[in-house]
């Protein structure tokens, strides 16, 4: 048991002799890397501060520049950059610079890597292939990202913006710009190394903030040496600053020496420009004729830039002002030919072919317009049409529901008039019998009770309203029948009593005198003097029939 106990104790103490083993190497690792990185940081400098010098000092033997291995990569990719500071225009083979840049992806060399990047990127410019260019630099951009380096992340936002700047692209312009100032601030800018303070200024030049640019880069250019690799473009820039501000002295002070320590035709094109303008402004006429003569000595560039059209359109005042007409057409003439090549490059098309691309767009917009035109008025005759279809609609349901009531209203008034015609025989059926009736109360009294026995034998009186006295129903029946004579009787004759209005509503249904005073019981003189005092309160003439009388009034 003891020895199992021992046993386990010496597993338990070689693990954790083991593990310290892998940390202690692991921070070895580190530090080893880091101190690399610090000592690759640190030649970059020095390569900076003295380009000549460096390339002096490095080992180009064969073996040092073996680029499959980390020494010999990174030596090659020294040796490349000072060439590049000392001459814009070397030519190193791309080939192997792309191979030590997939060396540096695969040790994770993230600086090397980056700075591998920027000088092809730089090498894809001299050649004139931005879609090259601008990938070498998204790439960069991915790499900066990943590795969380402000700094880096700074220099590549502002090479985009000088790409934007040559393709006078002024929105990407402002992007690239509002993203480096994201990734650094000025201050940050500030306490960084001579190649940010650079780009910095330039910055402000395009940004028109030249007292800001000139005192920035009279700071760097009293901090760095002559022989320093940024120090020509830092006398470059300082020239333009002063150009920009019109400080024409100060501008031709600083382009002359610049002009002592650039070395490619470019920037000579462009020292040479600034300072013709600047003779020319300050009336120096023979130093401008020689500063416009050594301008187009250099001037070799298979890409046009803003400075050529300027320079050539200083150039044609100049020669106007000499009465030199052919030098004039000549110098406007290439100012032609460069706003072509301006255009040619935005669309791919000559000036003439923009011209019509302008002119086919303005049609094209035209016709949209009209055709949206055409389209909002379609739109809207078919609403109209629409709504209009939607009240016709309406309205024919409308008329098929009303005639629709018409049919029913005359249906049912059919069917009343044909219940009134019923009602009225009927009426006029009881109203016969009582007549009879009536006439027979006249008659010899044996005959008559006998008679009248037997109608109550057969119940032919039992319905009779009239027989019966029921003068309410009478009156209804005489409303149906005689179009409502009892109801217009009574409210214009609102002073005729019940005897009046029975005697007026059965002369209406054809009682004569004698059936009258059989219907009532009474005498023929109660009748006639009952007809004297409607006629009295009627005002019907003497003479007159009453019941004549009475409808006229009524109707």
């Amino acid at each position: 048991m003891r020895t199992v106990i021992q046993f386990l104790g010496t597993g338990y103490v070689m693990k954790r002799c083991l593990l310290a083993v892998c940390l202690v190497m692991l921070l070895v690792s580190c530090s080893r890397k880091a101190a690399e990185e610090s000592a690759f940081e640190d030649k970059v400098m020095l390569l900076e501060s003295n380009p000549e010098q460096f390339l002096a000092k490095l080992d180009t033997t064969t073996a040092a520049l073996n680029i499959h291995t980390i020494q010999g990569a990174t030596s090659f990719l020294l040796k490349s950059m000072a060439q590049s500071h000392l001459n814009e225009d070397v030519c190193f083979d791309k080939e192997k610079m792309l191979q030590c840049e997939t060396l540096f992806g695969k040790r994770k060399e993230g600086y090397k890597q980056l700075e591998t990047l920027f000088l092809l990127a730089r090498a894809y410019h001299r050649e004139n292939n931005l879609e090259s260019e601008v990938a070498i630099i998204n790439k960069a951009l991915e790499k900066a990202v990943a590795m969380k380096d402000n700094r880096w992340l700074f220099y590549l936002y502002c090479y985009l913006s000088d790409i934007s700047i040559r393709d006078l692209d002024v929105l990407k312009y402002i992007k690239y710009q509002t993203l480096a100032a994201e990734a650094l601030t000025d201050e940050e800018v500030l306490h960084t190394d001579i190649y940010a303070k650079m780009l910095m200024g330039k910055n402000c030049i395009y940004t028109n903030q030249f007292e800001k640019a000139i005192g920035l880069l009279l700071e760097i250019n009293q901090s760095m040496s002559e022989k320093h690799a940024y120090y020509a473009d830092c006398l470059c820039l300082l020239g333009v600053a002063y150009f920009k501000s019109e400080q024409w002295d100060a501008c031709v002070q600083w382009t002359n020496k610049a002009l002592e320590v650039v070395r490619t035709d470019e920037r000579k094109f462009i020292c040479y420009s600034i300072l013709t303008y600047c003779y020319y402004n300050k009336g120096e006429v023979a130093m401008a004729r020689t500063c416009r003569d050594q301008a187009i000595r250099y001037d070799r560039q298979d890409e046009t830039n803003h400075m050529e059209i300027e320079f050539y359109k200083v150039c044609a005042d100049f020669s106007k002002d000499n009465q030199n007409i052919e030098g004039e057409i000549d110098c406007l003439r290439k100012v032609i030919e460069r706003y072509e090549q301006k255009v040619q490059k935005l669309n791919g098309k000559t000036l003439d072919g923009a011209v019509q691309a302008y002119a086919h767009v303005c049609e094209k917009n035209k016709y949209e317009q009209q055709l949206n035109i055409y389209q909002y008025a379609a739109f809207f005759v078919v609403v109209v049409l629409l709504g209009a279809g939607i009240v016709y609609v309406n309205r024919q349901k409308k008329q098929a529901y009303h005639l629709l009531a018409l049919q029913q209203q005359i249906h049912e008034l059919e069917s009343l008039e044909h219940i009134k015609e019923e009602t009225k025989e009927m009426i006029l059926r009881d109203m016969e019998v009582a007549k009879r009736v009536a006439t027979l109360k006249q008659t010899r009294k044996g005959k008559g009770e006998k008679l009248l026995q037997e109608i109550d034998n057969l119940n032919l009186l039992s319905g009779n309203k009239l027989v019966n006295t029921q003068w309410n129903d009478f009156y209804r029946q005489i409303d149906i029948s005689f179009d409502g004579f009892y109801h217009k009787l009574i409210e214009k004759y609102a002073s005729l009593n019940d005897k009046e209005v029975q005697l007026c509503c059965l002369l209406a249904a054809g009682f004569r005198t004698d059936e009258i005073a059989a219907v009532w019981g009474q005498s023929v003189y109660t009748v006639h003097k009952c007809k004297t005092n409607i006629r009295k309160k009627t005002e019907a003439p003497e003479g007159a029939d009453i019941l004549v009388f009475l409808q006229n009034e009524l109707h």
